[in-house]
């Protein structure tokens, strides 16, 4: 086998692992989800989550922690036409006591969607106040106490935490209680 050759067959090898596993990946993340968003950006979230497909092809999996129950929600948090993804992912190996944890992809200036936000919860609210452009978020777990985060202008931050019942929040590594609703 000559040099090109040589070449060839490593770019092919390259090709084949890279296009066609993340199909099959990106199907299950995805499934019958309607959301306008491109094989390549699918991957990159897919890719990013580090699951793997179950050997039946139905679900995803954690090389550390087993089979995982999974869900993507696709949204336009601010209004401008591009989705931002959620997925809501994990077992109790994975996110502890909640039993999920939530990733945000957020669609950069460069096109390519980046992973905002990471951490167990059970899920969301999308709340009514906004910070350029973007409604602030509310994540739920067990318990009464709930973490709202904010968007600065390039990724959302911890902004104050809420409760659902009187006093829920008056642990001392709370720092800042959110006025009620």
């Amino acid at each position: 086998m000559n040099k090109t050759s040589r070449i060839f067959v490593l770019s092919f090898s390259f090709f084949t692992s890279a296009t066609f596993a993340a199909p099959e990946g990106i199907k299950v993340l995805f499934g019958n989800v309607n959301e306008n968003l491109s094989v390549a950006d699918k991957n990159e979230i897919f890719q990013t989550l580090g699951y793997s497909v179950t050997p039946d092809g139905t679900g995803l999996t954690s090389k550390e922690c087993g089979e995982v129950s999974f869900e993507s929600r696709v949204v336009d948090l601010n209004g401008d036409g591009t989705p931002e993804v959620f997925v809501i992912s994990g077992n109790t190996c994975t996110s502890g006591n909640t039993g999920a944890s939530i990733d945000l992809f957020v669609n950069g200036s460069d096109g390519k969607y980046r992973k905002q936000l990471g951490f167990p919860a059970i899920d969301y609210e999308v709340m009514k106040e906004q910070n350029k452009g973007y409604p602030d978020l509310m994540f739920g777990g067990p318990g009464f106490c709930h973490g709202v985060w904010r968007w600065d202008g390039a990724k959302y931050e911890y902004h104050c935490s809420r409760e659902s019942q009187p006093g829920a929040c008056t642990r001392k590594d709370v720092k800042n209680v959110c006025n009620s609703r």
